[in-house]
């Protein structure tokens, strides 16, 4: 599972250069450079990396905000648009909000609140929503937000699998 912060750097290096060393943040140093090969290496055979159309969504709106970074992440966006059954988009499965994660949108949050968690301490709804992603399909979630902040410190102690260390 992926977050947009890192979608968006992953589908700024995407088709056109491969190199997952360029990936800015600081996810590479902990593992997810190594998946992401795996999976694009394999077109996805060893493990596809899951993208949840909310964060899809999300990665979109935000390259169109600073198109002159992020120029690339919008063909990229394009190019799978077109065929996402060819290339390094072999490696992507888009992940559709269900009715499991939306179950497990709504026990994250309540399992959170049971444990004294302020709306101020609670994962954003973006953010939350990736979360139930991961917490639906059982997998880890490629973010920064592990590493930088504390406000999925709660989620962690409760899902220690979600965190990629």
């Amino acid at each position: 599972m992926i977050d947009s912060n890192n979608l968006m750097e992953l589908l700024n290096v995407l088709p056109n250069d491969q190199n997952l060393l360029s990936l800015r943040g600081r996810v590479r140093s902990h593992g997810a450079v190594t998946l992401f090969r795996r999976a694009l290496a394999s077109a996805g055979r060893s493990g596809r990396l899951l993208m949840p159309v909310s964060a899809l969504e999300e990665t979109e709106r935000n390259a169109r905000k600073k198109l002159t970074v992020y120029r690339q992440v919008l063909n990229s966006l394009q190019e799978m648009s077109i065929d996402m059954d060819r290339g390094p988009w072999q490696a992507f499965t888009v992940d559709s909000l269900s009715l499991e994660v939306f179950g497990a949108f709504v026990g994250l949050l309540e399992e959170l609140a049971k444990q004294g968690a302020t709306a101020r301490s609670l994962p954003t709804f973006g953010d939350a929503l990736v979360l139930a992603h991961g917490l639906a399909h059982g997998c880890p979630v490629a973010s920064n937000e592990w590493i930088d902040k504390t406000d999925w410190d709660g989620v962690a102690q409760n899902w220690s699998f979600l965190a990629m260390q």
